[in-house]
């Protein structure tokens, strides 16, 4: 037999998903309600049985309340383009990979509280205390990993981004400006 998390996960293999972030400047429960009552009202899926799947899925390697930041996976036919919470800035349409991408540069998620031999603990990352960053990001656009890097980084850091096509600085620029840094 098998598992109720099983079970979802083969409820939801043949859904495609594409990644969303949480703004941290906003409410988190006040967006994923509005976000879950968006995905709700616009789903057009169809699965045999809906009570059993959640479309609006916390993508747990991509979540760090410590930090400040949280992934989900959303359906791929969503219209986020559309959607309120995007429009308002209350999320980021960004690809999974790249969150990673910045949670690995600013963060060491896997060190832990761990024994030496003496069974003593070692330092962990969330125990030092914060740096000032200074982080260039090259290649920058479209700007949501450097929009990332922005919320993320300790308070007093520099954060900037470059780009060699004027075209796709000035698809940065509006994202920076939407998003208010």
């Amino acid at each position: 037999t098998r598992s109720s998390s099983s079970r979802l996960f083969a409820l939801t293999m043949p859904l495609k998903w594409r990644y969303v972030r949480l703004n941290p400047r906003f409410d988190r429960d006040e967006t994923l309600e509005l976000l879950k009552s968006e995905i709700e009202a616009s789903n057009t899926t169809t699965v045999d049985n809906e009570d059993e799947v959640d479309f609006l899925i916390s993508v747990p390697w991509l979540r760090s309340s410590q930090h400040g930041f949280e992934f989900f996976a959303i359906p791929e036919e969503f219209g986020l383009n559309k959607s309120e919470s995007f429009q308002s800035g209350r999320i980021y349409g960004m690809d999974a990979t790249s969150g990673a991408a910045v949670a690995a540069l600013l963060f060491d998620m896997f060190d832990r509280d761990k024994k030496d031999a003496d069974g003593k603990g070692c330092e962990s990352v969330k125990d030092r205390p914060a740096k000032t960053l200074r982080v260039l990001d090259m290649c920058c656009a479209p700007g949501l990993k450097l929009c990332m890097l922005a919320d993320l980084a300790p308070r007093n850091s520099l954060v900037e981004g470059v780009d060699i096509s004027a075209q796709r600085m000035d698809l940065c620029k509006k994202i920076v400006t939407k998003y208010q840094f």
